[in-house]
């Protein structure tokens, strides 16, 4: 590659995924265009989105790509002179091209990297495409754009686009975020001085209105800005969707479709890239675990082909992701004994948690026989860990016979969030304020202890209650000798109530959560940092994995884990 062209070719790679991505959705919805012009439009718009990649290709000396695109790009004109009918069949052959030239660019990006590339890539050949494409009539030379051509709805009345790289755009956001945390402190050094000021009510008055002006227009700078960092999950389920067709290329035994729901639903850049490895992991493991073998089906009185439905929803401040398939469903009585079987000690684990949450464990699989998607070893306790780093969370409903539904909840973006401050063993800290139910008070003497854990009664229920002291290494705040007042935070977790026993709340505030530290260590409670008004940082907690690291801790025997694991104030 010339180097003069090098800081060009990540923008390459990028326009040409957008390519990519746009002409296999035309071709996806091509047999629904109720028009014979849209259907030229359409073919004419696929054409020259090929070219423009045959060109970049030979710009970037990628010569084998540039062969296979132009033959892609021959085939398509003669779609576009009418010599041949673009059918059902060849537009799935299409399809196939298009994820070739995708798997191409893919390990020319990897070599650019300088990372390991795929092992024994696919051959770029198309002969299935070129010569098995009968010819209806007698081939015409391709007619030339002109400039009435009619274009394709999405592309009319677009607007312009720069392409900005993201760290420019995070940095961007970063000093927002900085402007953010120095307004609230101008704030908390006026409210401090406000006797002082009680007989300069104009400069309070002044004070609050270019306040309130101030946080407008960084909210509204912040949405700006973080909508630049906001992308459609469509690419990455395209992604996926490449994966079903690959794998069912290898294992004529299944029939399976592959739906979606929600592309357009957003999300943060950084969040969807990392979310791509769990994910292929999930729909890996549908195919290859999840639906059974046509024939099976056709015996269970199913259809012989199965289903998988990859969709997307934003919910609040949320993003759900959920993967789901009609297949055999998880036993979880076969999944109690195999782990048994490897020393796991589930009657602890499953006091806290459901049978079906074992496959979460390290290590643990079901694979009687290793394949080439699923069974290496790699299991889901790697899907957990992603989701966990995510700051997100990962639910299993199943059954048996009927199918399996992977629910993740994923943090719409990470940025400015309306938290609740509370004080642990003088220690403060804080939680996302959208987690919390409600805030309650009550006599100590209320918290009943059974079987070594601790309960509440809450609206005729018992809840049980986590002491957060004791986890965080410090005195407990359960001491039956004591008769005093106490502060619960009550949650919800999978559908179920908790409570979170603390020190008091001190109150509710915006802030804006950052990245812990590189020199510190990493807690999948620990959500990230912020600093206050005051200028003190406090550590933000994600409460729901707060609930799942006690469990952990309750599991792991004959170990100190609050040395071990979490004196997160003492760092």
């Amino acid at each position: 590659m010339d180097e003069s062209l090098r800081d060009l070719f990540p923008d390459f790679i990028e326009e040409t995924a957008d390519i990519l991505t746009r002409v296999g959705e035309t071709l996806k919805t091509f047999g629904d265009l109720p028009s014979e012009a849209e259907r030229e439009a359409a073919v004419a718009d696929m054409f020259r989105g090929v070219h423009t990649i045959k060109g970049g290709c030979a710009m970037f000396g990628l010569n084998e790509l540039k062969e296979f695109s132009h033959k892609i790009e021959a085939l398509l004109g003669a779609f576009r002179g009418k010599a041949v009918t673009l059918t059902a069949d060849r537009i799935q052959t299409f399809v196939r091209a298009l994820d070739k030239i995708d798997e191409g660019l893919r390990a020319a990006e990897a070599q650019f990297r300088g990372v390991p590339a795929v092992e024994n890539p696919t051959p770029l050949e198309v002969a299935a495409v070129s010569v098995e494409m009968p010819v209806d009539r007698p081939m015409e030379k391709p007619a030339p754009l002109a400039t009435h051509e009619l274009v394709p709805a999405a592309q009319q009345g677009a607007v312009e686009v720069l392409r900005v790289p993201l760290s420019l755009v995070s940095t961007a956001l970063n000093n927002i975020w900085e402007v953010f945390l120095i307004r609230n402190q101008i704030g908390y050094l006026f409210e401090k001085e406000k006797e002082y000021l009680k007989d300069r009510l104009d400069l309070l008055q002044s004070w609050e209105n270019l306040d309130s002006a101030l946080k407008r227009h960084i909210s509204e700078l912040e949405s700006a800005v973080m909508a630049m960092r906001m992308t459609s999950v469509k690419p990455l389920f395209s992604r996926m969707e490449k994966a079903v067709r690959s794998y069912l290329t290898s294992h004529p035994d299944k029939k399976i479709e592959f739906k979606t729901a929600g592309e357009r639903t957003e999300l943060d850049k950084k969040v969807m890239d990392m979310l791509g490895e769990p994910l292929i992991h999930l729909i890996r493991n549908a195919m290859d675990h999840g639906v059974e073998k046509a024939e099976e089906r056709v015996k269970r009185g199913k259809s012989e082909t199965g289903t998988i439905l990859l969709a997307a929803e934003a919910l609040a401040d949320r993003v759900v992701v959920t993967v789901s398939d009609d297949g055999n469903g998880i036993n979880g009585d076969k999944l109690v004994q195999k782990a048994q079987e490897k020393g796991i000690d589930v009657a602890s684990f499953l006091k806290s948690a459901m049978p079906v949450d074992l496959i979460f464990c390290p290590g643990f699989s079901t694979a009687e026989v290793v394949t080439d998607v699923s069974g290496r070893g790699v299991g889901m306790d790697v899907v957990k860990h992603s989701i966990d780093e995510l700051g997100g969370s990962i639910e299993i409903r199943t059954e048996i016979g009927k199918g399996t539904h992977f629910i993740i909840s994923l943090p719409l973006s990470l940025s400015v969030i309306f938290s609740t401050l509370f004080e642990v063993g003088g220690e403060l800290y804080g939680a996302n304020i959208g987690l919390i139910v409600e805030i309650c008070r009550m006599n100590r003497a209320l918290i009943k202890k059974s079987n070594g854990a601790s309960y509440i009664l809450f609206r005729e229920k018992f809840l049980e209650v986590y002491d957060l002291a004791e986890f965080l290494g410090k005195a407990t705040l359960i001491r039956e000798e004591d008769d005093f007042d106490v502060t619960l935070l009550v949650i919800r977790i999978k559908g179920e109530f908790v409570a979170v026993l603390v020190g008091g709340v001190r109150q509710n505030i915006e802030i804006v959560v950052k990245p812990v530290p590189e020199l510190l260590p990493r807690y999948s409670f620990v959500q990230g940092m912020s600093i206050l008004p005051t200028g003190q940082a406090v550590f933000i907690l994600a409460l729901d994995k707060v609930v799942e690291a006690i469990h952990m801790s309750k599991r792991i025997s004959g170990k100190d884990v609050q040395k071990r694991e979490v004196d997160v104030a003492a760092q």
